[in-house]
């Protein structure tokens, strides 16, 4: 076996072969000549007949395994079909649902901001609409606040909609009291924020007519926009209508410019916090206004169906009420494979996806399947019924056997040797160059990002990618060199004499310049850029094998480094690669012995800078090397799953401190953090459970904390194993919020009590002018959401200033207090008086 966990025949089976490849094939005998072998040999009248019975017997069972060759084909090609169809329905599904998931929280944000009571602006809503979600993004329109007002309250609206007109403009026409008369209840714009960039698509006629609809003084109540709303204010759930169908019954007319983009409303109630919402009747007391949103889905669908003319999607949204259809895209197919999914946003859209897989028919192909092997037992039985004809069926053989010779040493798809050939070529080099005293090297090509290319335009245009960078580099070698493809996106360059006369590193640097044009794969419709890394061995002086080990690990260094890049080995990198190896040893060594422990970082209540917690953070006792930070390791134990048995450990000690404090008068509460790996894991919740029956500690004075990225790597199973964790009693607290993207929709799902606010946006409170304004934004959601907030990696005056007028109501930093070891946390905790912002309590 080689490296790689590539087989490989044996030297002295493969040899002959690469001869046969080097020397060429060998002359041609002349017709009816026979070989050394069958010189002189005859066949008699009992030798005809018995060849006879055997090609009978050769084509009655060549036809049973054709037949049974043709059916395991067909097999094999229907599972590939549905492969593809459900490669394809889940990758188009998951980016649907991001851009609808993206659309419906800016609604769900203005909902929050609303019903937190905070007094909020036409230009701070425009600002925060900003700030929230990206409005130059294709679908996002606009967002708009429709009021409930009572005729009572009337006039005072109006002066309200007077002074900060929604969009910035004040409407010059009748009010609503002149125009349609005194009513008992009124629907109108008071908050609106547009984007002109989503609106760009609309025609001056749909602008217009959207532009009337969004004045303040048009009564959302009457007409069909009331049962819109009366629907969604008594169900209490969102609700989605066709913008365009609404406006045609409005106005009796089709709007061209509305009908074309296909526009939908997300409305959402909004409530009066506090105010029980269980029945029709109490939410209808308890209504505010409604949320409402305005997108278009169509360029939602377009990089979707983009480039894909045997893909269709049609998008739904399904309601007790019934089923509306909002948009659809691609052209009609025939013959195609249906898969219908629902979308993970707010659990009512659903795609219809129509795919045309790029195999031919199942059935068509096991029926050429059977054709073929039929045509070759008929061609066997010739051979063998026409025994005159021996040197044929002997030259035959021989080109077959020739064939799969050159198949099992070259690549199927390139046509290039594989890694054997390419192995047995790169030993001869090395021979050549030792007895020669010349120059080799050996460069290991791999794409960047190549699974992207599968993953966007499919296999088949990764296939012929493959195979145009395989020609380019192709072109820019000697004739003395060779190429290989070790597997997947990999190539292997063999290089010697002029080729590296200027250095290994010239050629590399040539080869990345020509695979730095774009690739038109299938004619010009798919233009694909496609940078590279390569990884540089030069010999002789080594064995094949360990050049093309050398050649990896300078790979994998410069892959580290960035795309586009070249690296020529050097020892100290196959030193590193055994560091990693000793390290990797070194923890397992350090789990048996002992050598992690915790120290804890005190986490204050920021009203009166008291200590309320401690987070239990993980550190490494290294017997040589003393304290090592987590840094250097806690990746490393994350990528090799050593993790688990670590935070298992850690649970245990942290649970046994908080207990040990709480009998010595102390009753702190502690954070512990869960990786990933933790959390996917099924054993965690028991984990949990058992170390708090077996050191008796009050489970709510225990917070498990879970980064954002980590909560949304499979958000439905995470939102179920939390759900697990909170039923025990213990706290969930979200980690460095907002480094990932977790959609307001999900958060509501999972069961958590905190959000802890990431250092970098503590930081930028104070160095960047957006900064506050993203974590005064934090705060209203979480306090929207009923969540606990912490604010993580507080260092100066000014950040603690800032936490406390937006009423953060706990933090951590260095300018409160540095990780502690057990026995100094009861001494600062029992030294701890309460204090006010300005004399916060100094680093220890």
């Amino acid at each position: 076996m080689l490296p790689g966990g590539k087989f490989c025949c044996t030297r002295s089976k493969l040899l002959p072969v690469l001869k046969r490849h080097t020397d060429g094939p060998e002359p041609p005998r002349e017709p009816g000549q026979p070989d050394a072998a069958g010189a002189g040999r005859t066949f008699s009248l009992g030798q005809s007949r018995h060849a006879r019975w055997i090609a009978a017997m050769v084509l009655f069972v060549g036809l049973g395994a054709s037949v049974l060759a043709a059916l395991q084909w067909r097999g094999y090609i229907n599972d590939q079909q549905n492969r593809q169809v459900q490669t394809t329905t889940l990758t188009a599904g998951a980016s649907l649902s991001a851009a609808v998931q993206r659309d419906e929280d800016l609604v769900e944000t203005l909902r929050g901001v609303v019903a937190s009571g905070a007094t909020i602006t036409n230009a701070e809503l425009q600002e925060l609409y900003e700030n929230v979600g990206r409005t130059d993004n294709a679908g996002i329109i606009g967002l708009a606040y429709i009021e409930s007002v009572p005729y009572s309250n009337l006039s005072n609206f109006e002066a309200q909609v007077a002074a900060d007109p929604p969009l910035g403009y004040a409407s010059h026409g009748p009010s609503v009291l002149q125009a349609e008369g005194a009513r008992r209840q009124y629907c109108l714009i008071r908050l609106a924020a547009g984007s002109a960039t989503g609106a760009k698509d609309l025609s001056p006629q749909g602008a217009k007519e959207l532009a009337t609809e969004l004045s303040s003084n048009y009564d959302y109540c009457s007409g069909q926009y009331g049962s819109a709303l009366d629907q969604a204010s008594a169900t209490g759930q969102q609700s989605v209508a066709s913008l365009s169908e609404m406006l045609a019954s409005a106005h009796g007319q089709q709007m061209s410019g509305v009908a074309q983009n296909k526009l939908l409303d997300l409305i959402v109630p909004i409530y009066q916090p506090g105010l029980p919402v269980n029945t029709a009747a109490e939410r209808a007391n308890a209504l505010l206004g409604w949320a409402d949103g305005l997108f278009s889905p169509l360029p939602a669908l377009a990089p979707v169906i983009g480039g894909s003319p045997d893909l269709s999607i049609t998008m739904s949204y399904r309601t007790s009420a019934g089923i509306t259809q909002v948009a659809t895209a691609g052209r009609t197919l025939t013959h195609a494979f249906h898969r219908t999914i629902r979308l993970s946003a707010d659990g009512h859209w659903v795609a219809a996806f129509s795919v045309i897989p790029s195999n031919a028919s199942a059935t068509v192909q096991g029926v050429g399947v059977l054709a073929d092997l039929f045509l070759i037992v008929l061609l066997v039985a010739l051979i063998l019924s026409l025994f005159r004809s021996r040197n044929k069926a002997l030259v035959s053989i021989e080109h077959k056997n020739r064939e799969l010779e050159h198949r099992a040493l070259h690549d199927t798809l390139t046509g290039l040797p594989n890694r054997d050939l390419v192995l047995d070529r790169a030993a001869v080099m090395l021979e050549r160059a030792e007895r020669d005293l010349t120059a080799v090297a050996a460069l290991l090509v791999d794409l960047d990002g190549f699974n992207g290319v599968n993953d966007t335009h499919g296999h088949r245009t990764g296939d012929e990618l493959l195979d145009a960078v395989a020609q380019r580099l192709l072109a820019e070698l000697g004739p003395s060199d060779t190429l290989g493809r070790m597997g997947g996106d990999e190539f292997v360059i063999l290089a010697e004499g002029p080729s590296i006369a200027a250095g290994a590193d010239h050629l590399a640097a040539r080869l990345l310049d020509a695979l730095s044009a774009p690739f038109e794969i299938s004619g010009p419709d798919v233009v694909v850029r496609q940078s590279a890394c390569i990884g540089i061995a030069i010999g002789p002086g080594r064995s094949a094998e360990d050049m093309l080990r050398d050649a990896d690990t300078a790979l994998n260094e410069a892959k580290s480094s960035g795309k586009g890049r070249f690296t020529v080995f050097e020892p100290a990198m196959h030193t590193a690669a055994r560091s990693r190896l000793s390290l990797q040893v070194e923890l397992r060594a350090a789990m048996e012995h002992e050598q992690f422990f915790l120290v804890y970082q005190p986490v204050f209540r920021l009203s009166d800078i008291v200590p309320v917690g401690v987070e239990a953070l993980l550190r490494w006792r290294h017997p040589l090397r003393g304290v090592v930070p987590p840094l250097d390791f806690i990746p490393l134990l994350e990528e090799t799953g050593m993790i688990i048995d670590v935070g298992r450990d850690v649970l245990r000690l942290a649970c046994e401190q908080a207990k040990e404090w709480e009998r010595r008068g102390l009753p702190i509460f502690v954070a512990v953090n869960a990786s990933a790996i933790q959390l996917e894991s099924e054993e965690f919740s028991g984990d949990v459970h058992r170390v708090l029956a077996e050191t008796g500690l009050d489970p709510s004075r225990l917070t498990i904390e879970i980064t954002e990225s980590a909560l949304m790597r499979d958000a439905h199973d995470t939102a179920r194993r939390l759900a697990t964790l909170k039923a025990q009693g213990v706290r969930l607290a979200v980690d460095d919020f907002g480094t990932g993207y977790s959609s307001l929709a999900y958060l509501r799902q999972f069961p958590v009590d905190i959000l802890k606010i990431d250092r970098s946006f503590v930081t930028s409170m104070t160095t960047s002018s957006g900064g506050m304004a993203l974590v005064r934004t934090m705060l209203e959601l979480a306090r929207a959401l009923n969540l606990e907030t912490v604010a993580e990696g507080i260092e100066e005056e000014a950040q603690l200033t800032a936490l406390g007028m937006e009423h953060c109501r706990s933090g951590q930093g260095f300018l409160l207090a540095k990780p502690l070891d057990p026995s100094q946390i009861e001494l600062f905790f029992d030294n701890a008086r309460p204090r006010k912002i300005g004399a916060t309590v100094g680093a220890t």
